[in-house]
C-alpha cells in the first residue's frame, strides 16, 4: 500500500508482517522480474508474545502511475511469504446526479427539503444547505446518510448519499430557496461543488411528483414499484429511485414519480407505492401506500404521517391494517399484491411516507394496506 513519504518522483509503499517468532525477518521487493533497491527495513515489534515487522521501498512515481505491479517478499527461517500484487488503484471521479423536493408538516409546524446525490466517485464528500437572500435560516434539524457503494460496471465504486433539512415554516415566503451543495472531490485532488434549488411556491407550475420514503430496514435489497390503480406504471411516466443508504444499521431509500396535472386530476385514479423486501423465505408481505386526486387535501399544505402500529410489527399476523379507512379497499390492494407474487418479502419495521408534491411542494397522504 502506498504510505511514508512522497515526492513528486517517487511513492513510497509500504509491507507488514505479522505473528512471526523468533524476530529475524528479511524484506525484499519486487517490480515484475526485478528485484528493487531503496528498500527500508525496520526493527522487529513484539507484541502479545509474536513480533511484527514493517519494510518500506521508494518507487518511480513514473512506474506507479503506469499501474505497473510491485511485491513485497518475507523471508521467515526459510519459509517465504508473498504479498498480494501492489498497484495503483483506478479511481473514478464522478460528479452526482442532485436532485431537491419539499414537505410541509403543519400538524408538527415544520418543513422539510430532501436533497438525494446519486452515483458519484470518490466517496469524499459534503452536503450543506443554504438559503438564498439569507444569511442564516432557522434550521430544526440537518440529517445526512450514504451508501456503502455499488460497483460500476468497470469495477469502480459508486455512492450515493440523502440529506434532509427540517426548518421553521416560518421561513416558507412564497418563492423562499433553499440551495442543497455538495461538495466533493475531482482528478488531482480538486474541489467538486454541484448545487440543485429546491423552492417553495404556492402556484402551480403543472407537475405533481409524489415522494415514497422507505426507511428503517435490513437487509439493503428491497424494491419499490409505482402503480397507477393494480399496472406497475409505463414509460408515461417519470420515475426515480435512489440506492439504499445506511443510517445507524439500517437502511432508508426514496423514490419519485412526476406527473402531469392532467394525469394527476384524472377521476377515479389512484396512485400507488409499493415497497417489497425479503427477509424470510416462502413468505411475502408488502406495503401500499396510495393517493389519488379526489382524495387529496386541496389545501395542497398537508403531511400525514404514517405510524405502523404494534401489532403490523408481528409476523405471524396475515392481514394487518394500519389505517381503518383502508378496511373497505381489501379486495382492490389484494390485487396489487398478486402483481409481485414472485418477489419474498418479510419483517417489514418501514415507515414509509408518500409525499405530493406542488412545484417542488411535497405533501404525505394517508391510505395504506399492510398484506
Amino acid at each position: 500500500m502506498p504510505c511514508g513519504p512522497q515526492s513528486r518522483d517517487t511513492v513510497t509503499l509500504g509491507c507488514l508482517a505479522v505473528d512471526f517468532t523468533p524476530s529475524s525477518l528479511t524484506f525484499s521487493w519486487t517490480q515484475g522480474a526485478n528485484s528493487l533497491e531503496n528498500i527500508t527495513q525496520y526493527p522487529s515489534i513484539l507484541k502479545n508474545d509474536k513480533y511484527l515487522g514493517i519494510s518500506q521501498v521508494q518507487v518511480s512515481r513514473q512506474d506507479w502511475d503506469a499501474k505497473k505491479t510491485f511485491q513485497c517478499v518475507a523471508n521467515h527461517l526459510g519459509e517465504r511469504r508473498t504479498s498480494a500484487p501492489i498497484t495503483k488503484p483506478y479511481v473514478l471521479f464522478r460528479s452526482p446526479n442532485l436532485t431537491t423536493s419539499f414537505s410541509l408538516d403543519e400538524e408538527k409546524q415544520q418543513a422539510s427539503f430532501y436533497c438525494f446525490a446519486k452515483d458519484f466517485s470518490p466517496r469524499t464528500h459534503e452536503i450543506i444547505w443554504q438559503k438564498v437572500g439569507s444569511e442564516k435560516a432557522s434550521i430544526l434539524d440537518e440529517t445526512s446518510v450514504f451508501s456503502e457503494g455499488r460497483n460500476d460496471t468497470n469495477g469502480a465504486k459508486l455512492y450515493s448519499a440523502a440529506s434532509l433539512l427540517t426548518v421553521n415554516p416560518t421561513e416558507l415566503t412564497s418563492g423562499a430557496t433553499f440551495t442543497c451543495v455538495f461538495k466533493g472531490k475531482g482528478v488531482n485532488n480538486t474541489d467538486v461543488l454541484e448545487k440543485a434549488n429546491a423552492t417553495y411556491k404556492e402556484e402551480s407550475s403543472g407537475e405533481v411528483t409524489l415522494t415514497c420514503s422507505v426507511k428503517d430496514f435490513f437487509p439493503e435489497e428491497v424494491y419499490v414499484a409505482w402503480l397507477v390503480d393494480d399496472d406497475v406504471v409505463d414509460s408515461k411516466y417519470k420515475t426515480s429511485t435512489t440506492s439504499p443508504v445506511e443510517k445507524e444499521g439500517s437502511y432508508l431509500v426514496y423514490s419519485q414519480l412526476t406527473l402531469t396535472d392532467d394525469q394527476w386530476k384524472q377521476s377515479g385514479v389512484v396512485y400507488s407505492c409499493a415497497v417489497y423486501h425479503e427477509s424470510i423465505t416462502n413468505s411475502t408481505r408488502s406495503i401500499v401506500r396510495s393517493i389519488g386526486f379526489s382524495t387529496a387535501d386541496k389545501n395542497n399544505l398537508v403531511n400525514l404521517n404514517l405510524n405502523i402500529s404494534e401489532k403490523c410489527k408481528f409476523l405471524n399476523e396475515t392481514v394487518c391494517s394500519c389505517k381503518e379507512e383502508m378496511e373497505a379497499e381489501e379486495d382492490h390492494m389484494a390485487n396489487t399484491a398478486l402483481t409481485f407474487i414472485f418477489l419474498f418479502i418479510m419483517t417489514l419495521l418501514f415507515t414509509v411516507g408518500t409525499t405530493l408534491s406542488k412545484v417542488n411542494a411535497s405533501f404525505v397522504y394517508n391510505g395504506v394496506r399492510i398484506f
